[in-house]
């Protein structure tokens, strides 16, 4: 499909009719706002020092951030930005207690948490797509193969997730999201933080935080984070164990030049389990079994054991306003020893079952170059932006593992503690070495004050040697991306933008006249509004998006070891959130998403024309909180979350929906002197939240986010 076509095509989607009723409203209430701005302005500079003050406080704590360059490789305000992202900031995961990738997309416009509350990976899905484990991840900016790494969120900062591909900043990358973790940042002013967690089944954490000058000039500053994570499941057996170190320094060479450090390393053990299958009853439909929510769907003696290490040096240097450089050097390693049996299915209406017994050992390496530079030139009497980037990212791995047939078991009467652990060697099965470089840039040009036009391009080229069981099966490929956008202040503070964007994953699949059958592409074109109010303390965005998933590869019926290229998945959708502080002390995070994802093509004819596995069409989400800021009760703060989410398909045929649910949530907090308390209550009603973890009948049904109360003590010095 050509590019105009696209555009038309985007332009009429069949729900236009509501995009044009939200349109209406978001600048009706945002025309109301501004002009409720404008007239304030004179009140509020005659406002006296008591008020002045409590604006200060209750402002810094604003769930709002200004601008990010995750989307661009330089600093731009969100509103300014042709693409939806958000931001969850350490004060958002603070109160909504959410310390994994998992939770960020619980709270998160258009994203899905799909995974179990205690996991060897991270289960995420954007706008219909499973996120990537080895592109959708970023830390800092550089690729984590999410294998075998792990992430404690208490060294992490914000989390920024870009929504759409995002190929032109970073290589390959997902369709759906990406998501990038900022670690938190080493401070000039001395301070420490000592927080302590305790809740139900057994949970306990500690972390330590420490940060400050480490000369008396204050050019050397330096930061130590050291965590301990012990936490048990509702499920019966689960648990995590872990201990992370964060250290950083950032030396300021001069104005102009800075040399940052960061290291990062983790060391976990944990339980988890794949979940259970549905069933097949005497009349042959497929119907959810009747199990206990809180049993473990794995033996007792099913473990996970994993380290990983991130090292990362950034070095910064301003020639000119003209030409910032950015060089980032960076290694992030981790091993991974994890047993894996799992049950098989569907059961038959008596319950049987296959138990497969899985191991392996997998390191996994990655060495990332790469090199940014960003400047602001003048040409017509306007300032434009420009960036140009290269990078070198080279990722190994080795793997060994065991996949046999253990036992027939019975989902009624299975009993995780009878299984008898079963010794068996690991036989070398994968290497890889995947070898990726690209040179791309992007210009921002603003022709004038209102209407500035993104232009850009990305040229890559992957070299990927492997073997499986000895067999080679090497390519090599190339590509080049576009990129273009726009935003237009339509009025004082609200922008409306447009873009056209592209993901892409390299894949080794074959024709049968033996071809490479070239990367498959994710291709999205959006148009969206964005509107900066109350100051800057209240912010809206409303996307409307469509996606096609190209070039795919099915496999051939009468030859599986080649391939076809399909155009098989038309992702469209509509996103609307609110964030931000309304009036001093009251924060607000609100999202609605719709989405539609059809199959169109398939090797399987049953797959055409159904919905996708684990994308609720509407997804509704709330989370606020109210903060007394004067009198007797000051540093009192309550608040809660409601979070509706649709039906959502258990696989690509239709076989089966799992219910909708609303998920209610309280937050309870208390600040006084240097000490902070806060209670969170999640699923209070106790819901029963089903996921399809594998997308199959035939394995991996879940229960996650189960009622659970944790309580948080900081000392914050």
């Amino acid at each position: 499909m050509t590019f105009s076509k696209k555009l038309c095509l985007s332009v009429s989607l069949q729900f236009h009719l509501g995009i044009i009723v939200c349109g209406l409203l978001f600048s009706s209430l945002a025309f109301s706002l501004d002009n409720q701005d404008d007239t304030q302005d004179d009140q509020e500079e005659m406002t006296d020092e008591l008020i002045e003050e409590v604006i200060v406080i209750g402002t810094k704590r604003n769930f709002k951030p200004e601008e990010s360059d995750a989307a661009t490789k330089f600093q731009l305000r969100l509103v300014e930005t042709p693409q939806a992202i958000s931001i969850v900031d350490s004060e958002l995961m603070r109160v909504t207690a959410s310390n994994s990738f998992n939770d960020i997309a619980t709270i998160t416009a258009g994203l899905v948490n799909t995974d179990r509350d205690i996991s060897t990976f991270n289960d995420v899905s954007a706008r219909g797509f499973l996120i990537d484990f080895v592109q959708g991840y970023k830390l800092d900016g550089v690729p984590i193969p999410n294998l075998g790494f792990s992430l404690d969120f208490d060294v992490i900062d914000r989390v920024e997730v870009v929504r759409g591909p995002s190929s032109i900043i970073y290589g390959q990358s997902d369709y759906g999201s990406t998501l990038n973790a900022r670690f938190k940042k080493p401070q000039e002013d001395y301070a420490f933080a000592g927080n302590f967690v305790f809740g139900q089944y057994s949970d306990y954490g500690i972390t330590a935080d420490v940060t400050g000058a480490l000369t008396s000039d204050k050019r050397l500053k330096g930061r130590l984070i050291i965590s301990y994570d012990d936490r048990e499941s509702f499920e019966d057996i689960s648990f995590f164990k872990a201990i992370a170190i964060a250290p950083s320094l950032l030396w300021d060479i001069s104005e102009k030049t800075s040399l940052e450090f960061q290291g990062y390393y983790q060391d976990r053990e944990l339980a988890d389990h794949a979940g259970f299958p549905m069933q097949i009853d005497a009349a042959g439909n497929v119907v959810l079994p009747d199990v206990p929510k809180d049993q473990f769907w794995g033996p007792a003696w099913k473990r996970s054991e994993a380290d990983s290490l991130y090292l990362g040096a950034t070095l910064r240097h301003e020639f000119s306003p003209l030409f910032r450089t950015t060089l980032v050097a960076a290694h992030s390693k981790s091993n991974r020893d994890w047993q894996d049996p799992w049950l098989v299915g569907p059961a038959d209406e008596f319950g049987t079952v296959y138990l497969l017994d899985f191991k392996d050992k997998l390191p996994v390496e990655t060495n990332v170059l790469d090199f940014t530079v960003t400047g602001d030139f003048d040409w017509f009497g306007q300032n434009h932006t420009y960036m140009v980037n290269a990078y070198l990212r080279d990722t190994a791995l080795d793997q060994a593992y065991f996949f046999d047939f253990l036992s027939v078991e019975n989902l009624f009467t299975w009993d995780p503690r009878a299984i008898p652990e079963s010794p068996a060697p690991l036989d070398p099965a994968f290497t890889l070495d995947a070898t990726e470089i690209g040179v791309g840039g992007l210009v921002l040009l603003r022709p004038t004050d209102r209407l500035s036009i993104m232009l850009g391009a990305r040229w890559s080229e992957t070299d990927q040697k492997s073997e499986d069981f000895g067999e080679p099966n090497d390519f090599k490929d190339s590509d080049t991306l576009p990129r273009l956008g726009f935003t237009f202040e339509a009025i004082k503070n609200v922008y409306v933008y447009g873009s056209y964007s592209e993901g892409i994953v390299y894949q080794s699949a074959r024709t049968p006249d033996g071809n490479l059958l070239g990367p498959e592409r994710g291709e999205q074109i959006e148009f969206g509004a964005k509107a900066d109010l109350l100051e800057g303390r209240l912010g809206l965005g409303l996307a409307v998006f469509d996606i096609d998933r190209t070039n795919v590869a099915a496999g051939i019926p009468a030859d599986p070891t080649f391939s076809r290229p399909i155009d098989g998945q038309t992702h469209q959708g509509v996103e609307f959130e609110v964030l931000g502080q309304p009036i001093p002390g009251w924060n607000i995070m609100a999202s609605y998403s719709w989405l539609d994802v059809k199959i169109t093509d398939s090797e399987i004819p049953e797959e055409i024309g159904q919905q996708r596995a684990n994308t609720p069409e509407n997804m509704i989400k709330l989370f606020t909180t109210y903060e007394l800021l004067n009198g007797p009760l000051s540093g009192l703060s309550f608040g809660g979350g409601i979070f509706w989410i649709d039906e959502r398909e258990v696989d690509n045929m239709g076989s089966f929906q799992l219910p909708s649910y609303t998920r209610i949530d309280l937050r309870l907090g208390y600040e006084w002197d240097h000490w902070r308390l806060g209670i969170n209550a999640k699923n209070i009603t106790d819901e029963d939240i089903l996921a399809s973890y594998s997308q199959s009948i035939e394995e991996g049904i879940i229960y996650q986010d189960y009622r659970k109360v944790v309580a948080e003590l900081s000392w914050l010095f």
